[in-house]
């Protein structure tokens, strides 16, 4: 499937109480990019904030995001690690 139209490098939310990935937060900015018109998710595209995760939290953070879109469009893992 060849990528056109819009490709959105997704920023990732966090708590701010402990700076732990907001999840609920993170699917909902998900649906609305989608929702939107999105194209395509790109997760980790160096908007910054995947070189701060462990990597038990990238793992978890790649199926969150991937499972979210559940096949809507393309899921493309960034650069940004």
């Amino acid at each position: 499937m060849p990528l056109s139209g819009s490709i959105c490098a997704i920023a990732t939310p966090f708590r701010p109480s402990d700076d732990a990935i907001d999840l609920p937060a993170f699917a909902g900015l998900i649906d609305h990019l989608i929702d939107a018109g999105t194209s395509a998710i790109v997760l980790g595209g160096s908007t910054g904030e995947a070189a701060r995760l462990d990597a038990g939290e990238f793992e978890q953070w790649l199926a969150a995001g991937g499972g979210q879109v559940g096949g809507r469009g393309p899921t493309l893992a960034g650069p940004g690690r």
